[in-house]
């Protein structure tokens, strides 16, 4: 979910995904109209039940559940703004930071790893205190990280130079740096820690984009993949031992065989693939393609990952952007944004029939950089950059708070 040129909401969302226990996500407006079985067309819409001001330039949060804790980084006022989920206020704010992104939760130790793009440092946090009792120098522009909480290890995208840093987090100390040849992009790490997948690309255009296999014990590249053209974000299919790129110039998905470090096929989908997300257990993809903003409509391609084709068309008037999954719910919730991208909704899908069985209202003023899902709370948190009124004023970011309740006990639906 590493998630850069500028870096990619997916590349970051990806990146603090690996920390968080609950999936995150963008939304953004919507398309499709339906009528949910036994109410009126609204009678299932998430409720807005909290609105929270935290400043301007929001990025991609992550949520810690069981500290009912979401730390959002404000990159205006250099500092990351902690959400008391349980309360829907602002509990604290985090200051000393000099262009925050890349938050990664380690829950278990209490820490949060915060790349310092323009100090080019990764700030270490205890998050029982919200203090800062590290920094860690790595590459330039930091962005994105993962984390191996197994071994301990933070591997931190380094945009401005090529490479990778990997730092020990028992030491807070960078114990290897490895030069990828290209701008790294998006960053995955296998269950077992011995690989690490990064997507770079070197310019725009066809053969530019790459995937570099890192072989995380001894931190040296071992297969260098060549993918069609710019790779917006990488999905890992562990079970499948598939690794998924999407290239979106050529509104395709490319599979890699991971066990063999070979691109096995290209999977066409529609124009401009912007986001995905997988159902492990199911072996569904779900892509998000915008048709790169300029005609509509957008769409959600099904992919069966056993079989790697399409299955299912979702089809959208406007364009859907990102996207978060509940699996156990067996609901996707798609950003849908409109053609002047002020005001946003989205559509709830069920994934056992890839119907829509929601689209909610107007939910926002501009389009929300992410979407964070907690299924303990049946909360969606949209942070938004910052609300459209009446003569285009501007008011400070916010992070929107909706229960999903309802939403989640729809079983099936008439679309209308």
């Amino acid at each position: 979910m590493l998630t850069s040129a500028p870096m990619p909401r997916s590349t970051l969302r990806r990146a603090t995904a690996m920390a968080a226990v609950a999936a995150v996500v963008a939304l953004v407006g919507s398309a499709s109209s339906a009528v949910a079985i036994g109410g009126s067309p609204t009678s299932a819409d998430p409720k807005l039940v909290a609105t929270i001001p935290v400043g301007i330039d929001l990025g991609v949060p992550v949520l810690d559940v069981a500290a009912h804790r979401l730390y959002v980084p404000v990159a205006s006022q250099n500092s990351i703004a902690v959400i008391d989920t349980a309360r829907d206020a602002v509990a604290a704010t985090i200051g000393r930071f000099n262009g925050p992104l890349g938050l990664v939760l380690d829950s278990a130790r209490h820490r949060l790893y915060v790349s310092n793009s323009k100090w080019h440092s990764v700030a270490v946090l205890d998050t029982t205190t919200n203090r800062q009792i590290a920094s860690v120098d790595v590459g330039a522009l930091p962005g994105a990280s993962v984390l191996d909480t197994g071994r301990q290890l933070l591997y931190v995208l380094n945009t401005g130079e090529g490479s990778v840093s990997v730092v020990d987090t028992r030491r807070n100390a960078v114990v290897s740096t490895i030069a990828l040849g290209g701008t790294p992009i998006d960053a995955v790490l296998d269950p077992t820690g011995r690989r690490l997948y990064v997507s770079t690309h070197t310019g725009f255009g066809g053969g530019n984009g790459k995937v570099s296999v890192v072989n995380t014990k001894t931190s040296k590249l071992i297969a260098s993949l060549s993918l069609a053209d710019y790779p917006r974000f990488l999905i890992l299919n562990a079970a499948a031992h598939r690794l998924y790129a999407a290239v979106a110039s050529r509104s395709a998905i490319q599979v890699i065989d991971t066990t063999r470090n070979k691109v096995i096929t290209t999977i066409k989908v529609g124009r401009y693939p912007y986001d995905a997300a997988l159902d492990e257990g199911r072996q569904f993809l779900y892509v998000t393609n915008t048709d790169s903003w300029n005609e509509f409509p957008g769409s959600v391609s099904v992919i069966d990952a056993r079989a790697n084709r399409v299955v299912s068309t979702i089809s959208f008037d406007q364009a859907p952007t990102v996207l978060a999954l509940d699996a156990g719910a067996q609901r996707l919730y798609v950003a849908i944004v409109n053609p002047d991208r002020h005001g946003t909704r989205f559509s709830v899908i069920d994934t056992a029939t890839n119907a829509v069985i929601v689209t909610s209202p107007s939910i926002t003023g501009a389009s929300p950089p992410v979407l964070v899902v907690d299924p303990s709370l049946q909360r969606l948190y949209a942070p938004h950059d910052f609300n459209i009124t009446a003569g285009e004023s501007v008011t400070p970011g916010v992070v929107d708070v909706f229960d999903i309740q309802a939403t989640a006990r729809l079983v099936r639906s008439s679309i209308g």
